[in-house]
């Protein structure tokens, strides 16, 4: 009986993907309209609370079969938490503070050089156009 209510179902709504298939829960999920309800006719902009209810309906996982009768309690934002969490690296504050040590012993603030002083101090470097040149040596 269930497959053939499957196939009813899956008939109706259609699909010719072979990458994709139908899940139907049975027992299915009564909804309540009055918290989806919104003025669709009036081009009317959906309220918070209907976004929210419509996006805990769609946000559940189903594992793969044809039919199911009920979610696999995972939802779609804790699956892509869990993922960035395995691909992004915590961060060690122990490290933070030995990597910016480091940046200050090898990158030491910048010493007056003799551009500095031989230009007056009413040019700015960017009217300057300064070339380098590196000796030869012989």
């Amino acid at each position: 009986m269930l497959d053939e209510l499957y196939k009813a179902v899956h008939e109706a709504v259609g699909g010719d993907n072979k990458e994709q298939f139908f899940c139907m829960i049975f027992p299915g999920t009564i909804l309540a309209p009055e918290i989806y309800k919104f003025d669709y006719k009036n081009q009317a902009p959906k309220s918070p609370s209907v976004m929210a209810n419509e996006s805990k309906l769609v946000n559940k996982l189903f594992d793969a079969c044809f039919i199911t009768g009920a979610d696999n309690g995972r939802s779609l934002p804790q699956m892509y938490q869990s993922a960035l969490d395995m691909l992004t690296p915590k961060l060690n504050a122990k490290i933070a503070e030995t990597k910016n040590h480091l940046r200050e012993l090898l990158m030491p603030p910048p010493t007056p050089t003799t551009l500095e002083t031989v230009l007056p101090p009413d040019i700015p470097y960017s009217r300057c156009f300064i070339a380098c040149m590196t000796p030869i040596s012989t």
